[in-house]
């Protein structure tokens, strides 16, 4: 009964251990995939800008 009662607690601490770390890596890569996606964004602004500034230094606004 013992060695049913231990595997039984090995099988519930294996499955919500794997839940666990499961959600920790989704969410962290998920933060991943966003900061990556801001900061292209922020680079294609920074690109849009230096370009009008350009533009304006040249006389063509």
């Amino acid at each position: 009964m013992k060695n049913l009662i231990t595997i039984a607690l090995g099988v519930a601490l294996g499955i919500a251990g794997y839940v666990f770390v499961n959600r920790y890596l989704h969410t962290h890569s998920a933060t991943v995939v966003v900061q990556s996606n801001h900061k292209a964004q922020v680079d294609k602004k920074t690109a849009e800008l230096d370009k009008k500034i350009k533009d304006i230094e040249m006389g063509i606004y």
